[in-house]
């Protein structure tokens, strides 16, 4: 089954961001607005030279923007790359029911679109350290991030069976590489998670990581579903490898978690795939890539 962005609940457009900013923000309302992106939960517009303003598009996400506004100012304080908290948060307002909020603007482009070269790796296992290492308790339940692998391996079965018709991959190395991960047991130590690490949700300028983005998976459980943003995010190299070995040893990852880590990849890796050839090239190229390195890179 193909996974198909949901329609928006609410119209949104430039025409009513520029209402919601003049009533509720006035000293902004001088500024240009334009469309930047749309995901599957929120809507993006880029407000003058510093801002974005982030405006959910279904319910389900109304919750996330709460979950935001609340972890992302005491997470900023404590991890050593740039996270958007919220600077302003804005109400319902006329026909719009749900609260919004206007963000710091990163330049850059995402992860996919440019590739962070491979001394980076260094400074994302100090991020996810930082963030891994911050009281988790009181955090978003989620049951999709940072759970058992177990608990996706039906829909892993169903992506590599699905894949196996269509791109030529070394399928039985992918396998066993989800299965030792799948072997390996649960931590009992739970960690404060980013949730969804995958390269489009990282800011990158001058092949560096300006940014950590898109907040609205965090939750608690197994760190090794963020440590798979090594596998998605840099190409592997001799360079790479290198890298990405030190930043694990830098970050503590003993054998166990880089296991689990990497299956939890191959799963990303599989998503982004397949969901890609069915509409998104961004995404399929990211996971082609990341798919492309487990066979041939075993860290």
């Amino acid at each position: 089954m193909i996974l198909q962005v949901p329609p928006a609940e609410v119209p949104i457009d430039v025409d009513l961001v520029k209402r919601l900013v003049r009533a509720q923000f006035p000293e902004f309302s001088h500024l240009p607005v334009s469309f930047l992106d749309a995901g599957w939960d929120n809507e993006n517009y880029r407000l003058g030279e510093a801002f974005v303003v982030r405006l959910p598009r279904r319910q389900v996400a109304v919750a996330l923007l709460k979950y935001e506004s609340l972890w992302l100012p005491k997470i900023a304080e404590a991890v050593p790359m740039q996270v958007p908290a919220p600077v302003f948060m804005g109400k319902p307002f006329g026909e719009y029911p749900w609260h919004w909020s206007i963000i710091p603007w990163f330049e850059g482009v995402s992860g996919g679109l440019a590739w962070p070269e491979p001394k980076e790796a260094m400074r994302l296992a100090a991020f996810f350290k930082a963030l891994h290492g911050l009281e988790w308790r009181g955090a978003p339940a989620n049951k999709d991030r940072g759970v058992p692998l177990s608990e996706k391996n039906e829909a892993f079965r169903s992506r590599i069976s699905a894949l196996r018709k269509e791109v030529d991959l070394d399928f039985d190395v992918l396998e066993n590489t989800w299965m030792e991960g799948l072997k390996e047991p649960f931590p009992s130590e739970m960690c404060l998670l980013h949730g969804d690490p995958h390269p489009r949700n990282m800011v990158i300028r001058d092949k560096r990581i300006e940014a950590i983005i898109d907040w609205g998976d965090i939750t608690s459980g197994d760190p090794a579903g963020d440590l798979a943003a090594f596998w998605m995010l840099f190409e592997h190299n001799v360079e790479a490898e290198t890298h990405i070995r030190k930043a694990l040893e830098l970050y503590g990852a003993d054998v166990s978690l880089v296991k689990r880590a990497k299956a939890w990849a191959v799963f990303y890796g599989l998503i982004l795939l397949h969901t890609g050839l069915h509409g998104h090239p961004v995404h399929a190229e990211i996971g082609r890539r990341c798919l492309k390195t487990l066979e041939i890179t075993p860290i």
